[in-house]
């Protein structure tokens, strides 16, 4: 990977953040159109934060990493990420809500993405874009 596909991952990841901010700081309607897109951008968000990650610690020289539990743990231990449990959280609510609808667990999951999630995507943004 070179360092200017590592520049555009992260640009790519800069732009969906952009819109999942725009999602989860809008008010929910009464059918949750509006958390169900915030959730869909979220799905995108995290599938680009963790592939961002895997480059990024390929440029590091860390190979082998093909999910994306083994590039946040990875993250985590060379300081990339902070608070790496919320972060495996934020995987395992992800795939929730890929696999299974439940209104209720969407209610919960959008609720999470603007109160806890949405801070720390924001924040591997900010790292990374001390790091490029």
């Amino acid at each position: 990977m070179t360092t200017e596909r590592l520049h555009y991952k992260f640009a790519q990841y800069q732009r969906a953040l952009e819109r999942l901010k725009e999602a989860a700081e809008r008010e929910n309607d009464a059918n949750n159109f509006i958390a169900d897109a915030a959730i869909q951008r979220f799905e995108f968000v995290l599938e680009l934060a963790w592939k961002l990650l895997k480059y990024y610690l390929e440029e590091e020289g860390i190979t082998n990493i093909n999910t994306p539990v083994e590039a946040l743990k990875e993250a985590y231990v060379v300081g990339v990420i902070s608070d790496g449990d919320r972060w495996l959280e934020m995987v395992k609510k992800r795939n929730l809500t890929s696999h299974t609808y439940d209104e209720r667990t969407a209610v919960g999951i959008y609720e999470a993405i603007k109160t806890d999630y949405l801070p720390l995507l924001t924040a591997l943004a900010d790292t990374m874009s001390t790091k490029l």
